[in-house]
């Protein structure tokens, strides 16, 4: 039996799908996560030494995304309003994945447990 990468899948439902259709989330705010996403995705991606292509659900660790949010504000010099925009964006999407991927729930529950930064 072979298994599929359904992080691709996931990600497009939660971009079309629901943040747009059943959120109705401002064009602003789509921007914003896709831009939140898109800088995830290079961060793993370089760290892992694969594609962007390649990663999968499992890739996006909470400690992953740790390591992501410290590079925001490190290297990127982001303000923590920028990381917490980062944040929301991720926790967001594990939300969604949360309701359709029961075999993640331990993931995701682990990714949103990771709290918003005090200025």
């Amino acid at each position: 039996m072979r298994v599929t990468n359904t992080f691709p899948a996931l990600l497009h439902a939660f971009f079309h799908d629901w943040l747009v259709r059943q959120r109705n989330a401002s064009h602003h705010t789509v921007l914003a996560y896709r831009d939140a996403w898109r800088l995830l995705l290079r961060f793993v991606a370089a760290r892992e030494h694969r594609d962007v292509a390649t990663l999968r659900l499992d890739d996006l660790t909470a400690t992953t995304i740790l390591v992501f949010l410290d590079h925001v504000e490190a290297d990127r010099h982001a303000t923590i309003a920028t990381r917490n925009c980062r944040l929301a964006a991720i926790h967001s999407f594990f939300t969604f994945v949360a309701d359709r991927e029961p075999l993640a729930a331990a993931q995701c529950a682990a990714v949103l447990r990771i709290p918003t930064k005090r200025r």
